[in-house]
């Protein structure tokens, strides 16, 4: 079912941003790989594929079992000569002060947006070192550059992500293997209605919010770069240096925005 071009693997590719992706890799002549958990989703997005004539292949996991994670990764690996590009996708949260969150919430946020995205990393490495090539694409949040009340083990995970990257880009780039992380604001997609099922904060940022399909777009345009950081929308990011700079000023004149979950 492959078509010609660089192989890359998707998680997280049954909805939101990554079934976004899936398409934009698929438009520019890559062969993807959609990974989730839902067989049902992954095969609604392969069908949208196939309506525009791209090919794809599926293959389900639930991102927080490693034994489950190490499955699809072998089966992939057996079926496909070589993997170009890997983008840990897969990623969710929940919204609630710090002592309403629950033990297992919290668990379930770092699983899936830190220790599943390390488990499928560490899975691929042999095989791209192996290669001497590749590109692994791990989507961040600005949120773990500059976090905010209600976010706290959502940020913790995605900071994580961001510490991981930039160990594991030094650590590879001698077998040519290059690390991009992807740190945005709000997206137009189905997590906010997760994380707030209130919809207040959907409502808070809806004007905002960038459009899943536009970031997709600047994702898989940096497939064949060499950037080291896509960091979106621009103003969030000036915000989040300025943070690392004078955190006590940027927590007093940001305290309404941040508030707003």
């Amino acid at each position: 079912m492959m078509t010609i071009g660089k192989t890359v693997v998707i998680t997280g590719a049954g909805s939101g941003l990554g079934r976004w992706i899936s398409i934009e890799s698929a438009k520019r002549g890559y062969s993807p790989i959609l990974v989730g958990r839902s067989g049902e989703k992954l095969r609604a997005v392969q069908r949208e594929l196939v309506d525009l004539g791209i090919s794809s292949d599926i293959e389900t996991a639930d991102i927080r079992n490693h034994e489950d994670n190490k499955r699809a990764a072998e089966a992939i690996l057996n079926r496909t000569k070589k993997i170009d590009v890997l983008i840990n996708n897969a990623g969710f949260g929940y919204f609630a002060e710090a002592e309403n969150l629950s033990y297992d919430s919290a668990r379930e946020i770092m699983e899936v947006n830190l220790l599943g995205l390390i488990d499928w990393t560490s899975l691929f490495l042999p095989y791209l070192k192996q290669q001497q090539s590749g590109r692994i694409i791990n989507i961040g949040s600005m949120a773990g550059k500059l976090a905010t009340p209600k976010a706290s083990a959502y940020a913790a995970s995605k900071a994580g992500v961001i510490a991981y990257s930039n160990a594991l880009r030094m650590e590879v780039k001698p077998h040519r293997i290059s690390v991009m992380t992807v740190n945005t604001g709000p997206v137009k997609t189905p997590f906010s209605n997760k994380a707030d099922p209130t919809g207040k904060y959907e409502k808070s940022v809806s004007r905002l919010a960038i459009r899943p399909e536009k970031l997709a777009r600047t994702i898989v345009k940096n497939i064949d770069g060499r950037a080291r950081e896509i960091n979106l929308p621009g103003y969030m990011n000036k915000a989040a240096l300025l943070y690392s700079l004078f955190p006590k000023t940027v927590e007093q004149l940001g305290r309404k925005q941040f508030m707003k979950k």
